[in-house]
């Protein structure tokens, strides 16, 4: 289990004021695209709707989230979750 902060990156106009709560993953919702975007949703991060076409883990332990939502193209581009220690 570990604890993320949460920040949203739009392609246009990408502010660092846009942050969300912190959230916590465990390994089992670090999967595949199904069940980390079920934890995002339950955990509001992403908003019902949304799927997660995409996601990677960085060397640096962030994990950086595409998200895709149908019939909406102003969603966030991406979603970064940077551990914290």
């Amino acid at each position: 289990m570990r604890v993320y902060s949460v920040r949203y990156v739009h392609k246009v106009a990408t502010s660092n004021q846009d942050i969300g709560d912190d959230v916590v993953l465990t390994d089992a919702d670090l999967i595949n695209n199904k069940t980390l975007g079920a934890c995002l949703r339950k955990r509001g991060v992403l908003c019902k709707g949304v799927r997660v076409r995409e996601w990677r883990a960085e060397s640096n332990g962030k994990i950086v989230v595409f998200p895709t939502y149908p019939s909406l193209t102003t969603y966030w581009h991406s979603v970064i979750l940077t551990p914290k220690e």
